[in-house]
């Protein structure tokens, strides 16, 4: 993946990662108008998708949960935005924005309901699963979500106050930085929900997460397209990775094409469906809710991988 270094300098100075993807997107993005109509949010063009794809893609839509979500967006309290955009001011100076989101209980996201899950995955109502492991969980509201089908639930998350918050969930909180030395083929699934873009290892990561799947579990990976990446890294460490992501292409399409060949596939793992959904987040003063647009994959390691 290239960086324009001026539009890259810029955005990595603007400190919120929604405000700078969204900087990121408007000047990168033919399509940006269409792209923030919701009724465009799950669409893909699929005569652009590898022909060797094309048959691994599940078409999602707005339902009611998601609706839901925007609703609590639109219904979100003046005062308390006002308050919490005063009070991350302040934190901003200490902290990094997922553990000013953390400290103040803000910031939530969304990606998927339950059902568009497990329309994703194939499987029915009454799928359950041994052992899950949620990499960089956030506040759990999206952890919550695969839970429902996992006995036990495991997460990492770097942010003290996110990790409180997980706890209380009920969420075993696992060592972000041992747990692929010492959990190695015991998940059914293991998710990494909008990470690898923010990761500075991001195919080290993968290969990590191959290690921890049992021989039949399915990785779920969440990336936001076209790729721009950047490590939540404070004031005076980089925020460039020290791993790239070589992803093609600035149209949605193209990218899936590209990371699927020049990534997932180098990492061993073929894919067993993928689907386009928003990533929302909540709002604050300017906005009720931000939304960037992902492209979702199941992934399973195997020899055999979808070639493009």
């Amino acid at each position: 993946m290239s960086y324009d270094t001026n539009m890259d300098y810029l955005s990595r100075t603007i400190r919120n990662p929604w405000a700078r993807q969204a900087y990121t997107n408007i000047i990168n993005s033919e399509e940006d108008e269409k792209n923030s109509d919701p009724n465009q949010w799950y669409n893909i063009d699929i005569e652009k998708i590898d022909h060797n794809l094309k048959h691994f893609y599940i078409k999602s839509a707005m339902d009611d949960d998601t609706r839901q979500f925007l609703d609590s967006c639109h219904n979100a309290s003046i005062a308390k935005n006002i308050f919490d955009s005063i009070s991350s001011s302040f934190l901003h100076v200490f902290f990094s924005q997922t553990t000013t989101n953390g400290i103040l209980g803000r910031g939530s996201m969304y990606i998927f309901s339950r059902q568009q899950l497990l329309n994703l995955l194939g499987k029915s109502s009454n799928w359950r699963v041994q052992n899950l492991l949620d990499l960089g969980a956030g506040d759990g509201n999206i952890t919550s979500i695969m839970a429902q089908f996992a006995e036990k639930v495991y997460v990492t998350e770097v942010s003290t106050s996110m990790r409180w918050r997980l706890r209380k969930r009920g969420y075993e909180c696992v060592d972000s930085f041992k747990w692929m030395e010492l959990y190695q083929n015991k998940f059914d699934i293991i998710s990494c929900l909008n990470v690898l873009d923010r990761a500075s290892h991001p195919i080290t990561l993968l290969s990590d997460i191959s290690k921890c799947l049992k021989p039949n579990g399915i990785c779920i990976v969440a990336i936001v397209l076209p790729v721009s990446c950047y490590v939540e890294a404070g004031w005076f460490g980089s925020n460039v990775p020290d791993e790239e992501l070589d992803v093609e292409g600035r149209q949605f399409e193209i990218c899936i094409n590209s990371l699927v060949k020049k990534v997932f596939n180098p990492a061993g793992f073929s894919v067993v469906s993928f689907t386009r959904l928003p990533y929302l987040c909540q709002g604050d003063i300017y906005e009720h809710y931000y939304v960037l647009h992902d492209a979702v994959f199941v992934l399973q390691h195997s020899e055999s991988t979808v070639s493009v």
